[in-house]
């Protein structure tokens, strides 16, 4: 095991500071999650948001895709999805029914997309969240 110095274990306050400005987090030196913030963001479009987050990268990110079920449905009102705010607390984007976003998810979102839209298909046909949690999960193994 490799020592990484006592401000980067967990608990140290030095290391959660470092972690908040250096934007990561360290559990010893086994583990590092970046932990993304949401800075600002433009409504570009139906649907469509100019996203950045403080480590400076800008994500044009296009959510029809994923506007399907219960939470996210709602947001195809585009007088509803307009409603989008910047959670200062939690440094996302939410919108008034509680409908919210990982900061990690919509920074990686080319990534995440792909599963993420699979899911919205999922939940229109009928499936609960967790069914479709339990098939994605069947599909990796």
């Amino acid at each position: 095991m490799t020592s990484v110095g006592a401000d980067c274990r967990l608990g140290t306050v030095a290391g959660r500071n470092r972690a908040i400005a250096d934007r990561s987090a360290s559990v010893g030196a086994t583990m590092i999650h970046a932990l993304h913030r949401v800075t600002d963001f433009q409504v570009i479009g139906p649907y469509r948001l100019r996203v950045s987050f403080r480590d400076g990268i800008v994500r044009d990110i296009d959510f029809q895709p994923v506007l399907a079920g219960s939470l996210f449905g709602p947001l195809r009102d585009p007088a509803f999805f307009s409603q989008v705010r910047l959670e200062p607390e939690v440094h996302t984007l939410v919108w008034p029914n509680g409908a919210d976003f990982d900061p990690a998810t919509l920074h990686d979102w080319p990534e995440m997309l792909p599963a993420m839209a699979e899911r919205a298909k999922a939940w229109e046909a009928g499936s609960t969240p967790n069914q479709v949690m339990q098939r994605t999960a069947k599909g990796r193994r």
